[in-house]
């Protein structure tokens, strides 16, 4: 007969019309709060419990069931809000005190729950645990006044470690996690300041302050990109944010430099990558995880800027100044790298070398990447490279002697021959001045002979001996000019007879 009774005061107020118009009791109501919050329906317990405080305003039970419903689900501000009414209307309440001073005690306001267990010893001396409980709050109170003073004088590192001694009593407390998460970014400490921006997003995901601090978290860990995103997130929710829209603007330069420097890079800009670089190092020169990757990739850029000017001249070598910033740059990086990173960087540093003619130098770098990395194919590669650019070095050098770069086709080299021939022409020259020419004219010869056949050619980039006119290595003259030189003989030797005689007929 009870159960048929309860199942009709359901059945009669499930409209609002049965609240209004009072065929409800409070004490029912009450119960079928209780009876939710059993089944763990927090919306209907509330629901219920705020129908009975609409109903008595003034009847402190109310508010503690409310409360209560709250802190079942862990809803601490509405929780301490309902205590506070309820202490209100009934000072003794002794339940109310312990909760309010457990929630005050997570939440890090220290005082408020040491103020209230002192109050549950007034109402109840000697209570057992309470004592402990001050205790553990006083040296809360105590830590929480020395890192307030310790941050006034901008001390985080001591600041810090009253923090911690806060939030291993506080465990919950918001303010105490954001000032040790900001102090944590100014430490370069990414890590502690993650974690804790992460427990205050979980809670409100819109806190700016902690969005700020964890997008500082992520540039810190060098994931720029990620950072601008939090950043940019965060002004969507608003605009006018001081601290996020500085954070914005420097760190979006950086990514933009940084970018740009890839993407020549890639293009194959060695000149505009070095600058975009050293853009990015310049807006934060000690960031410990950016720049260290911006040093590497100047460095790269300028060695392979030195290599493709090199490879482009005449001279077969980059300009000093190219290539003396790419030498100390890389030299400057390499310090305190190991690894691959090492080895790369050695490898620059050599091709830099290898760019300005020092190919000692450049033999002596990957000699050093050798020993690092033995088994590496490109080190072994570099090394043989350099070995036989350094034979071919101290030997004549046809390039030069025609003013050609080493990647000039042979039309390029036939019109360099023409040109060369006839500024040294004996005929063109006073007869001091003819020794002087033959030996050049024949130097000439000699360049085009083995540039202009590319088997000759060939072997002689390779550093291989070439066999050239008359059977000397690297010496004598070509059968005949390329298109005929009409009507000019000379004779080597000084003219006086026995000598060897070349006819050219240039037409």
């Amino acid at each position: 007969m009870r159960f048929l009774s309860y199942i009709a005061i359901i059945l009669s107020t499930s409209s609002p019309a049965a609240y209004a118009s009072g065929s409800v009791s409070p004490a029912q109501l009450r119960k079928m709060g209780d009876d939710a919050l059993s089944k763990g329906d927090r919306k209907g317990a509330i629901d219920y419990y705020s129908k009975v405080i609409a109903i008595e305003p003034k009847n402190e039970l109310n508010y503690w069931k409310r409360a209560s419903a709250h802190m079942r689900f862990r809803a601490s501000e509405p929780a301490v809000r309902d205590l506070d009414k309820a202490i209100e209307l009934d000072p003794k309440m002794m339940k109310a005190y312990m909760n309010r001073a457990r929630l005050l005690k997570n939440a890090g306001d220290c005082r408020g729950a040491k103020a209230d267990f002192e109050k549950v010893l007034e109402l109840r001396p000697g209570k057992k645990g309470v004592a402990g409980k001050l205790e553990t709050l006083t040296r809360c109170t105590q830590a929480l006044d020395d890192a307030e003073a310790s941050l006034r004088t901008g001390n985080c590192q001591k600041a810090r470690q009253f923090l911690d001694v806060v939030l291993d009593i506080a465990k919950e407390s918001k303010p105490a996690r954001l000032k040790r998460a900001n102090c944590a970014i100014k430490e370069g400490d990414a890590q502690t300041a993650m974690l804790d921006t992460r427990f205050l997003l979980q809670s409100d995901k819109n806190n700016l302050d902690a969005i700020a601090i964890r997008g500082q978290a992520y540039y810190l860990l060098g994931d720029t990109q990620i950072a601008v995103n939090h950043f940019k997130e965060g002004l969507r929710s608003d605009p006018g944010h001081k601290k996020l829209k500085s954070l914005y603007r420097q760190v979006k330069k950086i990514l933009k430099a940084s970018n740009r420097g890839e993407e020549a890079l890639k293009n194959g800009n060695f000149k505009e990558a070095a600058e975009s670089y050293l853009e990015a190092i310049n807006y934060d020169p000690y960031h410990p995880v950016n720049n260290p990757l911006f040093h590497f990739k100047r460095c790269e850029s300028l060695s392979k800027g030195a290599k493709q000017e090199a490879e482009s001249s005449v001279e077969g070598k980059a300009s000093k100044t190219v290539t003396d910033e790419a030498v100390s740059v890389c030299s400057d990086v390499i310090e305190g790298r190991g690894g691959s990173e090492f080895v790369d960087l050695v490898s620059f540093l050599a091709d830099a070398r290898g760019a300005a003619g020092d190919w000692e130098g450049a033999v002596r770098e990957w000699e050093r990447a050798m020993r690092e990395d033995p088994q590496n194919r490109r080190i072994r590669e570099g090394l043989e490279n350099a070995k036989r650019s350094l034979q071919i070095s101290k030997r004549k050098d046809y390039y030069k002697l025609l003013g050609v770069p080493k990647n000039a086709g042979e039309r390029e080299i036939k019109k360099a021959f023409r040109k060369m021939a006839l500024k040294y022409h004996p005929d063109k020259v006073s007869p001091e001045d003819q020794e002087t020419a033959e030996e050049q004219f024949r130097e000439i010869g000699e360049a085009y002979e083995v540039l202009s056949d590319p088997e000759k050619r060939g072997r002689y980039d390779r550093g291989e001996d070439v066999e050239v006119q008359g059977g000397q290595r690297g010496g004598g003259f070509p059968g005949g000019f390329p298109g005929g030189f009409p009507g000019f003989m000379f004779q080597q030797g000084g003219g006086g007879g026995g000598g060897q005689r070349f006819s050219f007929s240039f037409g």
